[in-house]
């Protein structure tokens, strides 16, 4: 009896034992089955696989698109193969657009992420599998004994290859542009009829099937069709294949369709005056034949070009706006005729285009005048001039010059010249800089010489020499130098003076290194508003360049070389020799200046009231 209790007992606590340890291990049998695959067909390294294969991946869970999805890929070696991806339920389905190539390794790959199941993924998935080997039409192969008791062999006949190509009629249609398409379709060079064909595109990313129907007994299937907006679309053509021919599909076809587009220029002033600013503006838009009207284009690149004496010269590109407009301002220093333009160049949305022209007619100025002084309180204007500067109206008596950069009353009468006083600050001075602007009369009988700028009494002016006749008179920079009469005198040849004309002179010369190492004078020379024209070439002739030893002080003379007959006994009067014409304005500094840029050219010439 207390045998029976110890077994008793010991069993006991052997079952309390078993259910505890049973407890124990229930959370472990309760953990879930991480996201896996489970299979796939064909399996890894399979063999003689159909060329017409779809490839089955089966998970263990639903799956939905990871992040990589789009890089779930069959490969042909390095390349990849142009393939529909779906997902059904646990099964993603990778099925080639066109046959597989025969006896050919291809790898299936799915990357990390490519596929999920809520936040659970997969690593990194690669299998491979190697298609069948091109077979031949009515071939027999060995086979193991079937019914047929009187040979070991068995026939089987074999899938016939199929191509299929796609063409259209036109590949860049406009919008409501009607376009026909064909298919045909072949078993080597027999055309397959009565075969069912699914002609499709892709837009933007997703597939439109557009018909399905058979094929004619040419082996064709007809399609004709338009669009109402524009874009690019990629268009296929597909056979399912049947009992007696493999499946195909043909090669991608590309259609932009284009909408009509159309471009206006329009210019806010096309008979502007030189350096007067004009705006142009060039609206694009296209026509939507839904709703029967244009409508504008935004962010898109506009060139806006221009053709000067046949040349052509590209001015800008720029995008358009919100409201469809691209706008550019321009100005031009040379008159001329210009032809504008404005180009759309198109894309795989909208036709190119180009605008009508707009004629833009630059113009000097015409109604510019200018005043020459006369005797008496005021200065008279002579009449229109053509393209001219305007003179200062003033009395002759406070024609203001500015010397040095300060303000001097000179002295300015009829039929005279800018006379620079002994004493002023301008004395010693040979580093200097000029701007004068006078009219041109004509010629003076038995005066050979017009001065326009004189300093020490003829030691240093500038003057026009007649000698040419009144339409090639030349300017001609004189500077005496020690020992006797010795003189230099510089003579710019690429601009002649004539009479009737305006002009507008700029000088910067240095001279501080003495007759024969001093630089010749810069000299630019406009004439009636044009831009001054840099002076390029000089007459040496008549021992231009004969004075030698130091040049003439000009510092001695009177206070007022210009009103006097003479600055001492025995000295000719500096009042010889005048301009016929008149002053408009007279500028000198003591520097440099780079009149490359314009100087105060810009603004003298502008009308002064």
């Amino acid at each position: 009896m207390g045998v029976h209790k110890i077994v008793s007992f010991c069993v006991v606590i052997l079952l309390i034992t078993v259910l505890f340890a049973g407890v124990v291990t229930i959370p472990a049998a309760a953990q879930s089955t991480p996201f896996a695959i489970t299979s796939i067909n064909p399996t890894n390294n399979t063999v003689n696989v159909p060329v017409t294969k779809t490839i089955n991946v089966t998970f263990n869970k639903t799956v939905q698109q990871g992040t990589n999805y789009s890089n779930i890929a069959l490969k042909k070696g390095t390349n990849r193969v142009n393939s529909t991806i779906t997902i059904t339920s646990d099964t993603l389905a990778i099925k080639p657009n066109a046959t597989l190539a025969y006896d050919t390794s291809y790898t299936v790959f799915i990357p990390n992420n490519g596929v999920k199941n809520g936040t659970e993924t997969t690593s990194d998935f690669t299998s491979h599998f190697t298609t069948v080997a091109s077979p031949t039409k009515g071939s027999t192969l060995n086979a193991p004994a079937t019914t047929n008791a009187t040979s070991n062999v068995t026939s089987i006949t074999t899938k016939m290859p199929t191509a299929l190509a796609l063409i259209t009629s036109n590949t860049t249609p406009a919008v409501n542009q009607s376009v026909t398409f064909t298919a045909t379709l072949k078993s080597g060079t027999t055309s397959l009829s009565s075969k069912s064909v699914t002609i499709y595109h892709y837009l933007n990313g997703a597939r439109y099937n557009d018909t399905t129907a058979n094929t004619s007994a040419n082996g064709q299937l007809t399609f004709a069709t338009k669009w109402t907006t524009p874009g690019q679309r990629t268009y296929y053509a597909t056979f399912a294949g049947d009992s007696s021919h493999q499946a195909s599909t043909s090669s991608v076809l590309t259609i932009n369709v284009d909408a009509q587009t159309n471009v206006t220029l329009t210019a806010s002033n096309t008979t502007p005056a030189v350096n007067q600013s004009v705006t142009f503006n060039a609206t694009l838009s296209w026509w939507n034949p839904t709703t029967s009207q244009w409508l504008t284009v935004t962010g898109q690149p506009i060139q806006i070009w221009h053709t000067l004496n046949g040349v052509r010269y590209n001015d800008t590109t720029i995008n358009t706006n919100n409201s469809g407009t691209a706008t550019f301002t321009q100005k031009w220093a040379p008159a001329g005729t210009r032809y504008y333009y404005a180009t759309f160049a198109g894309d795989a949305w909208y036709k190119t285009f180009t605008s009508s022209a707009v004629t833009v007619n630059v113009q000097i100025d015409t109604q510019t005048i200018y005043y020459v002084p006369q005797t008496g309180s005021t200065w008279v204007n002579q009449g229109t001039a053509g393209a001219s500067y305007n003179a200062y109206v003033s009395t002759p008596s406070l024609f203001q010059i500015q010397s040095n950069g300060y303000p001097y009353w000179g002295n300015i009468t009829q039929n005279d010249f800018i006379c620079i006083p002994a004493g002023s600050a301008t004395n010693n001075q040979n580093v200097a800089s000029w701007e004068i602007g006078f009219h041109f009369t004509g010629l003076v009988s038995g005066q050979r010489y017009q001065k326009i700028w004189d300093k020490a009494c003829g030691g240093f002016f500038f003057e026009i020499d007649t000698s040419l006749g009144a339409n090639n008179s030349e300017l001609t920079i004189y500077r005496a130098t020690t020992g006797g009469s010795g003189a230099r005198w510089y003579i710019p040849t690429d601009t002649v003076l004539r009479a009737g004309h305006n002009y507008y002179i700029q000088i910067a010369w240095n001279t501080s290194a003495g007759p024969g190492n001093e630089p010749y004078p810069t000299v630019w020379i406009g004439e009636d508003g044009n831009a001054p024209v840099l002076q390029t070439h000089f007459d040496e002739s008549g021992n231009a360049l004969g004075g030698t030893g130091s040049w003439y002080n000009d510092a001695v003379g009177s206070a007022n070389l210009g009103n006097t007959a003479s600055d001492a006994p025995g000295n000719a009067s500096a009042k010889i020799d005048p301009l016929n014409g008149g002053f408009f304005v007279y500028r000198q500094f003591s520097s440099i200046v780079n009149f490359s840029n314009g100087g105060n050219w810009n603004t003298d010439k502008l009308r002064w009231t």
